[in-house]
């Protein structure tokens, strides 16, 4: 097994520390908003996603943070414009790739890795999708 570590977030260059990216939902739909410039990063996020998978399409799991406005499976908080927070069950973009590419099976928050059990479930997943492979 190889492990691959990537941050979405740095990948487009943003600097660390920096200013929250939130989750908006407009009539476009939900983008990713720069909290301090206002920049909107959904196309950029976007197209990070595909090149991420075009260039590595042997990956079989992702292990995301929780929460984050790029990786948060199902717990990212979404916002309108003016900053109301309307769901906190909202998907990062770069996690919404992921399951798509992936299946929702082989994305996992990164807790969910911190017992013994929950990595022994996650070590079982990376198994079965190598041998679906072969």
């Amino acid at each position: 097994m190889d492990f691959l570590a990537v941050c979405p977030e740095l990948a487009l260059g943003l600097p660390v520390p920096r200013p929250p990216l939130h989750l908006v939902r407009t009539d476009a739909g939900i983008r990713l908003i720069h909290s301090g410039t206002l920049s909107d990063l959904t196309e950029e996020m976007t197209a990070f996603c595909r090149a991420f998978f075009a260039r590595h399409p042997r990956v079989s799991a992702a292990i995301l943070k929780e929460r984050s406005p790029s990786c948060g499976i199902a717990d990212a908080v979404v916002r309108t414009a003016s900053g109301s927070i309307v769901s906190r069950a909202g998907s990062g973009l770069f996690a919404a790739a992921c399951v798509a590419h992936l299946g929702p099976r082989h994305v996992v928050p990164s807790r969910q890795i911190c017992s013994e059990a929950g990595r022994k479930r996650f070590v079982f997943l990376l198994r079965q999708a190598a041998a679906a492979r072969r």
